[in-house]
């Protein structure tokens, strides 16, 4: 299996090529993977200092479309309207699995008509 970035590349030597197998993606785990290496030096007394430690990851995965103002505007109106009606505009969470507090019995179930539900209260 090839990913997006897998390319060889024709170098300046006479038989020479480079391969490269990984992107962004390869070389953001590996920079974690390294800084957690080297965060371990530095507990066990082995470093001073992390040199992996700011190291600026590129992003990965970024959206490639954004809210619109009107669609801002419209998100804006929904919350406020949710929020006024002391919920959150997320769904109703009471069958949420791992959930360490209990719900209130008043549950708010999203209506046929409306794109967002109520979350009901907790109480822990």
């Amino acid at each position: 299996m090839t990913g997006k970035t897998r390319v060889a590349v024709k170098t300046k030597k006479l038989r020479g090529k480079a391969v490269v197998r990984g992107g962004a993606g390869t070389a953001t785990s590996t920079v974690g993977l390294l800084g957690g290496i080297l965060t371990d030096a530095v507990e066990a007394g082995i470093i001073e200092t992390n040199p992996a430690h700011g190291i600026r990851k590129p992003k990965d995965n970024v959206r490639k479309r954004r809210l619109s103002e009107a669609e801002y505007r419209i998100l804006g109106r929904i919350l406020r309207s949710e929020g006024d009606r002391g919920g959150a505009p997320f769904g109703s969470l009471d069958a949420a699995p791992g959930a360490s507090c209990s719900l209130s019995s008043k549950t708010n179930s999203p209506k046929a008509d409306e794109a967002v539900g109520v979350i009901p209260s907790v109480a822990c």
